[in-house]
């Protein structure tokens, strides 16, 4: 992000942190700076700083949404039930019980093996991290507030 914009580095990586890391709100970021030479790195900072009152999300939400919405139904499903369900993290039998309960509300019974494909598809679209060392997973924050709001 620093080397194509006027970006500090320590700006740079506030501003990953804010984006949960999720590569296309880091892009959406520096492409929000670049079309807007008016707007500072501190002030991109402060906007994604400021979630109460929406201007973190507007930034972020067309792509986010968009992105969302291309999964498959049941997994948004999914996504949506972890997000609501785990503000944290959460390992692969924690996530298995949550499609269980969602399978109660209407949703066709899934296997382990299709929570952890699932998981996986998440994961790959960055829309989840995944810590090896200790085995869980975590919805990435900006995909969370979308999730949530789609649901």
């Amino acid at each position: 992000l620093a080397p194509f914009t006027a970006l500090s580095p320590s700006q740079a990586r506030e501003i990953a942190a804010l984006t949960g890391g999720f590569p296309t709100a880091i892009r959406l970021a520096a492409a929000a700076l670049h079309a807007n030479p008016g707007l500072t790195g501190a002030a991109l900072v402060s906007q994604l700083a400021a979630p109460a009152d929406g201007a973190r999300l507007s930034l972020l939400a067309p792509s986010v949404v968009w992105a969302v919405r291309q999964l498959e139904h049941r997994t948004r499903v999914f996504l949506a039930s972890l997000s609501s369900v785990f503000p944290r993290s959460f390992t692969l039998p924690a996530a298995a019980a949550v499609w269980g309960g969602a399978q109660q509300l209407g949703e066709a019974a899934g296997s382990v093996v299709e929570v952890t494909c699932m998981l996986g598809t998440l994961v790959g679209q960055s829309f989840l991290d995944f810590d090896d060392m200790q085995r869980r997973y975590r919805v990435v924050d900006p995909i969370r507030e979308i999730s949530l709001s789609e649901s």
